[in-house]
């Protein structure tokens, strides 16, 4: 379901949208898309769309982009943290496009402003730091589709969320296996990351990715592990930063 707040001037009809007078005096947002079909006329309410994966977006057009920079795009991200809102949940949606004069100046949509180029890269980058996402549309005409492809992609990941491939943007799940870690290391895969832990177990050296990391980058501790030979070595050391003659010294704390 697409919530638009009643004051939003969107210009354009979103088909089956609901207005909501006051929602982003609760959220934040002045478009909320969310996969519950239920009212968000309450903070309560909207809490529970945030908790189901409902996005939460700040609309902003040509100039408006610019004058927004500060309290108000500020205020806004806060209120939709308030609400429960993550990081992908909250969206700095711009509409229109952003150049540069010679001189470096900023021309949004083709007209002069009177902000460096930089400054407004800056003030988006402030919305990313302080925990949001920025999507850019190029004209209006685009908001509609956009959209209600995002209500049809959260629709579908809350009815059914393995499916879905987990990026840095979708929600987050715990490795509790650290072989899978170890196998996104250049020339390792999950083979070689079981011949590691093969290792370890006959050896008695435990079964945690520290240790598996100091078997793999420590050539001179004598261990021979099927499948790690010295170019896998050199580039496990490369991929850590580990500097030439130094090894990784482990050191629990209880």
């Amino acid at each position: 379901m697409i919530y638009i707040d009643s004051g939003e001037s969107v210009h354009v009809s979103i088909s089956d949208s609901v207005k909501v007078p006051g929602l982003e005096k609760i959220s934040g947002a002045d478009i909320v898309i969310s996969p519950l079909q239920a009212p968000a006329t309450t903070e309560d309410l909207i809490r529970l769309h945030a908790e189901n994966g409902a996005l939460f977006i700040q609309r902003k057009s040509g100039m408006d982009l610019i004058k927004s920079f500060g309290d108000h795009l500020n205020s806004a991200l806060v209120r939709m943290h308030d609400i429960g809102a993550s990081q992908s949940q909250c969206i700095l949606l711009f509409i229109g496009t952003i150049t540069h004069t010679e001189a470096g100046y900023a021309l949004i949509d083709g007209y002069s402003t009177n902000e460096l180029y930089t400054s407004v890269i800056n003030g988006i980058s402030k919305w990313c730091d302080r925990g949001g996402v920025f999507i850019n549309l190029w004209k209006l005409v685009d908001l509609e589709p956009y959209l209600k492809t995002r209500e049809k992609h959260i629709i579908e990941y809350n009815k059914k969320p393995t499916k879905w491939i987990c990026t840095p943007l979708q929600f987050i799940t715990d490795i509790t296996d650290w072989r899978a870690t170890l196998a996104t290391f250049p020339m390792i895969g999950l083979d070689r990351a079981n011949s590691i832990r093969s290792t370890m177990i006959a050896n008695n050296l435990g079964d945690d990715l520290l240790t598996a990391m100091k078997v793999l980058t420590d050539w001179n501790q004598g261990l021979k592990v099927n499948g790690i030979g010295k170019a896998i070595w050199r580039s496990a050391r490369e991929w850590i930063g580990l500097p030439d003659h130094f090894d990784l010294d482990i050191t629990y704390v209880e």
